[in-house]
């Protein structure tokens, strides 16, 4: 129970700090992959858990739905990502 909470408190202090922060967290996060973030019967991983909080914070510069769309979905922005999350929650 106590390493939830403090991976809810850097993912708090991450959604704060400046956006390398959650990179560096996210790739922190990937060796955990056993560990669950949320107590009870489902099972969300610290990496899943971590991607939507960095994929928000650099989409927040851009202004527009079509120009975040196209970010989430173009080989050289996030479309491996995207597909890594989605596949992690289905």
């Amino acid at each position: 129970m106590f390493v939830i909470i403090i991976f809810w408190l850097l993912v708090a202090c991450a959604a704060i700090l400046p956006t390398r922060w959650t990179v560096y967290l996210f790739f922190a996060a990937m060796p955990f992959g056993s560990v669950t973030v949320i107590p009870g019967d489902t099972t969300i991983l610290p990496v899943v858990g971590v991607a939507p909080l960095l994929i928000f914070k650099i989409a927040q510069e851009r202004q527009s739905i079509t120009a975040y769309i196209d970010m989430m979905l173009s080989p050289r922005g996030f479309a491996w990502l995207t597909a890594f999350i989605v596949s992690r929650w289905s």
